[in-house]
């Protein structure tokens, strides 16, 4: 536990350090990193940082910090010359949750690209997620 009451300001940050040294400590022996962001489930939120940086909003916010703290991760491991021996599985836990609206009217889902439905149905929107896995030395880029 690194903070209680868990604070939404600065979260990514402190998640984004937590990973970070625990690489750096475990940089001679093999690890299994499970980092687990809130982005972008509901409620929405993004840090000062980004807040209102995003031509698509509070969720365009959101993506923009995720991804910052992602290549954060990937940027450390170039560093430490572990990326080509390191498996880095991105994915999700379900499809976009398209039909999430704003009480100002913004739209604040995703998008699940030809996939019909979204978060908590059957359809494909809500069962396909993306799966992004990259390991230089043994996965052929492409």
């Amino acid at each position: 536990i690194i903070q209680q009451p868990m604070s939404y300001d600065n979260l990514t940050q402190r998640l984004t350090v937590e990973a970070a040294q625990f690489i750096q400590r475990n940089t001679e022996t093999p690890f299994l990193l499970v980092l687990s962001y809130l982005h972008v489930h509901t409620a929405l939120f993004s840090s000062k940082d980004f807040a209102g940086k995003s031509k698509h909003g509070v969720y365009g916010d959101a993506v923009e910090e995720m991804d910052w703290s992602v290549g954060q991760i990937l940027n450390l491991l170039d560093e430490l010359r572990l990326a080509n021996d390191t498996l880095i599985y991105f994915t999700s836990d379900q499809g976009a949750h398209v039909e999430e609206v704003s009480s100002k009217g913004e739209i604040h889902g995703g998008s699940n690209g030809i996939y019909k439905g979204g978060k908590a149905n059957n359809w494909e929107g809500g069962i396909r997620v993306p799966g992004i896995l990259r390991w230089p030395r043994v996965i052929q880029a492409g």
